[in-house]
């Protein structure tokens, strides 16, 4: 057993689940769990024919919950870091390295941001603004300043594995960064670059995600 584990949650992912595996399976020294998410596609009997180490959530539970079975998965195993891995190909595996070497330094959390470094994401007006409102609550809560607040590229160590079991309304969110910032977690921020979407459509429609930054932003000042 190695000591990284990567989470990827995968719902409806037929186009894209094999090409990002291929990437993860180039580094040998991560496990993995792929947790299907009552996918309603072909993508359980691809993970299946792949022989892919995988659990399936009969019925759909969303990113949160899927992510809390990881997280369980990872305590009980007894794995240092868990990373949560998108399996729509956005989050590349190569930046893993990094993420755990600045955890070793003391760290609870690494968010892999797009919005430092060289390579900066260039966002969109309406999602730069949701980005900005998140990363403004945030450093009015706690003082901290993310850069990237909304970037599902996520590594946690045991001791903040173990607060989001304890705290089930506390997820692997901004909102959830932010509570367990105010209860002394140490977080820091390392340069990624992610890809774009090249298979299947987002659940993040221009509805869903002014419902997701809204939801968040509250639940960030509350």
């Amino acid at each position: 057993m190695n000591d990284v584990l990567l989470i990827i949650p995968a719902y409806n992912e037929e186009d894209s689940i094999v090409s990002l595996m291929d990437k993860v399976e180039k580094y040998p020294q991560y496990d993995y769990l792929v947790i299907d998410d009552g996918s309603t596609d072909h993508t359980l009997s691809i993970i299946e024919k792949h022989e892919y180490h995988h659990v399936r959530n009969i019925v759909n539970r969303g990113i949160t919950e899927t992510m809390r079975i990881g997280m369980r998965y990872a305590l009980e195993k007894g794995y240092k870091y868990a990373v949560q891995i998108d399996a729509d190909g956005q989050h590349d595996p190569a930046y893993i390295g990094a993420m755990a070497a600045k955890a070793d330094e003391g760290y609870d959390i690494v968010i892999g941001s797009r919005l430092i470094g060289k390579k900066k994401l260039n966002m969109g007006t309406a999602r730069k603004t949701g980005s900005t409102l998140l990363k403004g609550a945030i450093r009015l809560r706690t003082g901290q300043t993310i850069t990237d607040p909304t970037s599902g590229m996520r590594l946690y160590d045991r001791k903040a594995l173990r607060f989001m079991i304890r705290h089930p309304e506390c997820g692997p969110e901004p909102s959830g960064i932010a509570w367990m910032i105010r209860s002394g977690a140490k977080v820091a921020e390392v340069p990624v670059v992610m890809h774009d979407r090249a298979y299947g459509k987002s659940y993040l429609t221009f509805h869903n995600a002014s419902r997701y930054m809204l939801r968040e932003l509250f639940g960030i000042l509350r």
